[in-house]
């Protein structure tokens, strides 16, 4: 991966220290094409969306996600919920060049099996009643949501912000033991941005393989790895550091994306770009 393509690959499998910030860039709009002469490497979709709310009323919404959205007593959490669901369709619909009216969402649940009617679990978009062509990854950060596709294998991704990595007591729910003794060995200030770092690398590797937090992050060696194997089920993946200010997630925030790194794709074969938000189809 090149340098500019808001995330950072490393060489011989080895990362900057925990906390340390990858070099800021800017991406070329998505579908820009490769160099002649070479052929176009897989490509993550990426863009940061802000959080702007539907009404209840908005077609898009299932009404299993209209049940969930009623369920919460707090009117901000319902907000951040249904405007959650909204960008990510806007999203979707972006990126595979749909009416947002044509794109229609379906979640499924590993605990729960392949019920109809799920409002949570891994999202699946369908476009226009066919597949959308693509996987898809989201996470909240602040008022932002950052949004992945990939359209050859399952990704994930995920925001942090380090204000909510302070506490050292996380170090023994998120980190492997050698992990654990490479944050305390960082000046204290410099700890919670290495546990918001490692928290977002791991739960990108475990939304892209579908465990979730059924796999206890604790198990998974991630903090200064390029590739990432998840020891329950031998799944190897490809973990890159994204340049979270280029994207436009809020200050503080650290970002991290995941996918299959087994095979023919490694870190030279990935592109990432950004999606430039069209403004006159979603002002």
């Amino acid at each position: 991966m090149k340098p500019g393509h808001l995330g950072t690959a490393h060489p011989n499998g080895t990362a900057p220290p925990a906390g340390t910030a990858p070099p800021a860039g800017t991406a070329p709009p998505a579908g820009t094409p490769s160099p002649s002469g070479t052929a176009p490497p897989a490509t993550l979709l990426l863009a940061a969306l802000p959080l702007d709310s539907p009404g209840p009323e908005d077609p898009s919404l299932t009404p299993a996600e209209l049940r969930r959205a009623a369920a919460f007593t707090a009117a901000a959490a319902r907000f951040r919920f249904l405007a959650g669901r909204y960008a990510a369709r806007r999203f979707v619909a972006e990126v595979a060049g749909a009416p947002l009216a044509e794109v229609a969402a379906e979640y499924r649940c590993s605990s729960c099996g392949n019920e109809s009617g799920l409002s949570h679990g891994t999202p699946h978009y369908s476009v226009s009643g066919g597949p959308s062509g693509f996987f898809f990854s989201f996470s909240r950060a602040g008022n932002r949501i950052l949004a992945a596709a990939f359209g050859t294998a399952p990704v994930g991704v995920d925001a942090a912000e380090v204000s909510g990595f302070d506490l050292p007591s996380l170090d023994d729910v998120i980190a492997t033991e050698r992990e654990k003794r490479n944050i305390q060995a960082l000046a204290a200030a410099s700890r919670p941005a290495a546990r918001a770092r490692l928290w977002a690398r791991k739960e990108a590797v475990l939304k892209a393989t579908g465990d979730g937090l059924r796999i206890p992050p604790q198990q998974i060696e991630a903090g200064d790895l390029e590739t990432v194997r998840v020891p329950a089920s031998g799944a190897v993946l490809l973990v890159v550091d994204l340049d979270a200010p280029a994207l436009g997630l809020p200050e503080g925030t650290l970002a991290a994306a995941a996918v299959p790194g087994a095979g023919e794709l490694a870190s030279g074969n990935l592109a990432i770009r950004q999606v430039r938000w069209s403004q006159t189809r979603f002002p």
